[in-house]
């Protein structure tokens, strides 16, 4: 039973209706989702999804669900300190994250040893695509893409631009012109696919003129 791997932490609001979705895809082989908590607290939005073969470990910190975040197959994340996933966020298959490079440092040089943990921040309608790896003190800012395979290890929480591709390993901001406006919206993501399924529309779909800039 995957659900009897997590307890409720004192601070789950239990008086609100959460839709928490640990998802198998009807595959009964690979269904385990594991949560491992030490004193720790995983805070749940509604519409929560973690798919199958994901870990979850805290400890001695705070994991952040938001509104409708997702994390994808074979996930991990890794707390030490806050990890925080925002509003419509996901994360693809086969990505991590961790606020901790587990172990300690002495420079040459240097007679002082750095903190090896900092907060993660993820902020809201973000999608990092599979196998990405985020590091310990990185802030994506809102609406952001992050590449396939990408490592992220920095605070971007100075970029203020909408449609953010970060890439490459670290990555870096590549272009500011890349928009998903409709990243976790399944009603539109829905509505698109029967627009295109059914052709003769040349691959594109005009929007009306009276459309918001982010229809959620």
């Amino acid at each position: 039973n995957t659900a009897a791997a997590f307890a409720l932490p004192e601070k789950f609001d239990t008086s609100r209706n959460y839709e928490i979705t640990f998802w198998a895809k009807n595959d009964t082989n690979q269904t385990q989702v594991d949560i491992y908590k030490k004193r720790s607290y995983i805070i749940f939005s509604n519409a929560v999804t973690i798919c199958k073969g994901s870990t979850i470990i805290g400890h001695h910190g705070t994991i952040v669900m938001g509104y409708n975040s997702y994390v994808g197959e074979n996930g991990l994340l890794v707390c030490h300190k806050r990890i925080e996933l925002g509003k419509c966020t996901a994360m693809g298959w086969n990505s991590s994250c961790y606020d901790s490079n587990f172990h300690f440092v002495l420079r040459d040089g240097e007679r002082f040893i750095r903190d090896c943990v900092s907060p993660v921040k993820l902020g809201n309608y973000i999608w990092c695509g599979n196998s990405v790896t985020i590091g310990p003190g990185s802030v994506i800012p809102d609406y952001s893409t992050v590449a396939s395979h990408s490592l992220v290890n920095k605070d971007f929480s100075h970029i203020t631009t909408k449609g953010n591709l970060f890439t490459g390993t670290p990555a870096v901001l590549k272009k500011v012109t890349l928009f998903h406006p409709f990243i976790w919206n399944p009603k539109m993501e829905r509505m698109l696919h029967n627009y295109f399924d059914e052709g003769e529309n040349n691959g594109i779909f005009e929007l009306p003129e009276d459309y918001p800039e982010a229809p959620y």
